[in-house]
Formats: structure tokens, sequence, C-alpha cells
């Protein structure tokens, strides 16, 4: 599957918009389909932590391992990845100033070497486009409240 990328415009202060991306406590405050967290570190936030995600999928709900691998608070980036089932989930977020407010986008690659799973991926990626879109509408929305 090829890196999937969607953006938005946030008419909100980029420092804040970075701090509410990497404050995992709130994400089932900022992300629509985050059901909880689970911490599995002492630590809850920065680089290493690690936590348990319950998300909503369709009428059912699945649990999904992440770790906050890499942020840098100064250029506004931040990745989280999950292993899950024999792929990796590696989705990179930056957020940069523009005029007012700023820019976010948000990456997500899917790495595997099933074949079939790479082929299903890209069957998929309109699905996850799709929830990413969710996603980033849900954060520009609170941010900009």
């Amino acid at each position: 599957m090829k890196p999937i990328t969607v953006s938005a415009t946030i008419a909100a202060d980029p420092d804040r918009v970075f701090a509410t991306i990497v404050d995992i406590e709130r994400l089932p405050e900022t992300s629509p389909d985050t059901q909880s967290v689970r911490f599995v570190t002492e630590q809850r936030s920065g680089p290493g932590t690690k936590f348990v995600e319950t998300r909503a999928m369709g009428k059912k709900s699945a649990e999904f391992a992440l770790e906050l691998a890499a942020m840098d608070a100064a250029a506004r980036t931040a990745r989280f990845v999950s292993d899950h089932e024999g792929t990796i989930w590696d989705t990179s977020m930056v957020v940069r100033p523009e005029g007012a407010g700023c820019h976010v986008s948000f990456t997500m690659d899917a790495i595997t070497d099933s074949k079939m799973k790479n082929f299903m991926f890209g069957l998929m990626s309109g699905m996850f486009r799709k929830g990413m879109t969710k996603q980033v509408v849900a954060l520009k929305e609170y941010c900009e409240r």
C-alpha cells in the first residue's frame, strides 16, 4: 500500500494543535472513533509512551496497541506506531504555521511482508483515507472551538 496523507488548515495556534495531537489522555475527546485509552507504561506522554486504544469499528470495537514512537515539540512532529497482526502501522503528524493558524498533515503507512495484505490494503485505501479524514476534521473542529 502506498502511504496515505490527509491534511487540513486549522484556524488555531500551531502549538495548541500539536499539543492536542500528542495528548494521549484526551484522545477520546479529540478522535471521533476512540472510545478509551489505557496506558501500558508508567509515562503518559512523550516518546516511548505505550497505550492501548479502544476504537469503534462500525458497530463493534477493537483494541490497538500503540506507541508514541517519536516526537519533536519544536518541529511540531509526532509519529505513532502500532504492530498489529503482522503489520506495522506507522502514522506521522506534522503541524506547520500557516497564516493566522496552521496546516496539519497525517501520513499513514502500512508495512507488511504479506503480498495478500498489501493487495487488500490497496483495495481498502479509500476506507483508510475516509477514517483519517474524519480524524483530521474532528481535530480541526476541536481546536477551532
